[in-house]
């Protein structure tokens, strides 16, 4: 299975938009949110994949992934060097924002202004290793 296969069958959600770009009214209407699980108690800590955030999204018109190759989507990227999402609070296992703006739509002007972006809490040890939702990725 190729990447792209693997990541549309995993990791895609319904998202959609109505404008031409990215959250490009700066309504956060059509902003793409955090899909997650927390079967343990650390951030991908068996290094699974099974409990890492992911973003979910769809659109129907121009710019953010409208030709469905990926190319141009925010995805995650993160490390998972010790057990816990930041355990050390090191921020260096935080999950972040990669994205490519290939094509019109997606932070077409490169101001940055309407990419999403990661926010987070790290109170504990585990990603949302309480089951709180208290440090769990969200959108900014």
């Amino acid at each position: 299975m190729s990447c792209q296969l693997f990541f549309k069958k995993h990791f895609l959600k319904p998202y959609s938009t109505s404008d031409a770009g990215f959250d490009s009214r700066n309504t956060l209407s059509n902003v793409c949110t955090i899909a997650y699980f927390t079967s343990d108690a650390g951030f991908d800590s068996r290094n699974t994949l099974s409990n890492v955030c992911t973003i979910a999204y769809f659109t129907s018109d121009a710019g953010f992934d409208s030709d469905n190759t990926l190319s141009n989507v925010c995805t995650i990227a993160y490390s998972t060097s010790d057990a816990g999402f930041d355990s050390g609070n090191t921020l260096s296992n935080v999950c972040t924002i990669a994205y490519s703006t290939s094509d019109a739509g997606f932070d077409s002007g490169n101001t940055l202004s309407n990419v999403c972006t990661i926010a987070y809490s790290t109170s504990d040890a585990g990603f949302d290793s309480g089951n709180t939702l208290s440090n769990v990725c969200t959108i900014a």
